[in-house]
Protein backbone atom coordinates (compact mmCIF):
# COMPACT_ATOMS: atom_id res chain seq x y z
CA UNK A 1 0.00 0.00 0.00
CA UNK A 2 2.76 2.11 -0.87
CA UNK A 3 3.06 3.53 -3.84
CA UNK A 4 1.99 7.24 -5.67
CA UNK A 5 -0.88 8.03 -7.25
CA UNK A 6 1.00 8.32 -10.85
CA UNK A 7 2.87 4.76 -10.51
CA UNK A 8 2.41 1.83 -11.32
CA UNK A 9 0.67 -0.20 -8.62
CA UNK A 10 1.19 -3.94 -7.55
CA UNK A 11 -2.85 -4.75 -9.37
CA UNK A 12 -1.34 -3.41 -12.65
CA UNK A 13 1.81 -5.39 -12.54
CA UNK A 14 -0.15 -8.42 -11.73
CA UNK A 15 -3.33 -9.97 -12.99
CA UNK A 16 -3.88 -13.49 -11.56
CA UNK A 17 -7.05 -13.55 -14.09
CA UNK A 18 -6.67 -12.01 -17.50
CA UNK A 19 -8.27 -13.75 -19.85
CA UNK A 20 -9.93 -12.41 -23.31
CA UNK A 21 -12.96 -10.40 -23.39
CA UNK A 22 -15.72 -12.65 -25.02
CA UNK A 23 -17.02 -10.83 -27.91
CA UNK A 24 -20.60 -12.25 -27.43
CA UNK A 25 -21.16 -11.25 -23.89
CA UNK A 26 -19.91 -7.75 -24.78
CA UNK A 27 -22.67 -7.50 -27.46
CA UNK A 28 -25.21 -8.55 -24.77
CA UNK A 29 -23.96 -6.09 -22.35
CA UNK A 30 -24.38 -3.17 -24.93
CA UNK A 31 -27.90 -4.35 -25.86
CA UNK A 32 -29.18 -4.48 -22.37
CA UNK A 33 -27.32 -1.43 -21.19
CA UNK A 34 -29.52 0.04 -24.51
CA UNK A 35 -32.60 -1.33 -23.42
CA UNK A 36 -32.54 -0.32 -19.89
CA UNK A 37 -31.26 3.43 -21.24
CA UNK A 38 -32.68 3.72 -24.31
CA UNK A 39 -31.62 7.54 -24.28
CA UNK A 40 -27.78 6.06 -24.94
CA UNK A 41 -29.51 4.10 -28.04
CA UNK A 42 -26.27 5.69 -29.83
CA UNK A 43 -23.57 4.69 -27.01
CA UNK A 44 -20.93 2.03 -28.16
CA UNK A 45 -18.45 0.16 -26.20
CA UNK A 46 -14.91 1.28 -27.16
CA UNK A 47 -12.81 -0.89 -25.18
CA UNK A 48 -13.28 -4.51 -23.42
CA UNK A 49 -11.76 -5.86 -20.81
CA UNK A 50 -11.87 -9.44 -19.48
CA UNK A 51 -10.47 -10.41 -16.00
CA UNK A 52 -11.31 -9.54 -11.79
CA UNK A 53 -10.06 -7.00 -9.74
CA UNK A 54 -11.93 -7.09 -6.99
CA UNK A 55 -10.81 -3.82 -5.20
CA UNK A 56 -10.10 -0.40 -6.00
CA UNK A 57 -5.94 0.11 -5.33
CA UNK A 58 -6.24 2.17 -2.55
CA UNK A 59 -9.29 -0.40 -1.30
CA UNK A 60 -11.99 2.17 -0.96
CA UNK A 61 -15.01 1.89 -2.90
CA UNK A 62 -16.47 4.31 -5.52
CA UNK A 63 -20.11 5.20 -5.63
CA UNK A 64 -20.18 8.38 -7.32
CA UNK A 65 -22.47 10.48 -9.81
CA UNK A 66 -20.77 10.98 -13.65
CA UNK A 67 -21.37 14.90 -13.87
CA UNK A 68 -21.65 14.80 -17.89
CA UNK A 69 -24.48 12.33 -17.59
CA UNK A 70 -27.39 12.92 -15.40
CA UNK A 71 -28.21 10.43 -13.54
CA UNK A 72 -25.72 7.93 -14.02
CA UNK A 73 -24.21 6.48 -10.99
CA UNK A 74 -20.89 4.43 -10.49
CA UNK A 75 -20.61 1.96 -8.23
CA UNK A 76 -17.30 -0.13 -8.10
CA UNK A 77 -14.35 -1.95 -6.23
CA UNK A 78 -16.45 -3.59 -3.40
CA UNK A 79 -14.89 -6.59 -3.64
CA UNK A 80 -17.11 -9.10 -1.18
CA UNK A 81 -18.54 -6.48 0.60
CA UNK A 82 -21.03 -5.04 -1.75
CA UNK A 83 -23.18 -1.94 -0.27
CA UNK A 84 -22.33 -3.58 3.40
CA UNK A 85 -18.97 -1.50 3.78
Amino acid sequence: RDWAPDSETPFERMRVLDPAPEPARLRAIERNFKQLFPQFEKACLKVGWGGMIDAMPDVVPVVDRVQAIAGLLVATGMSGHGFGI
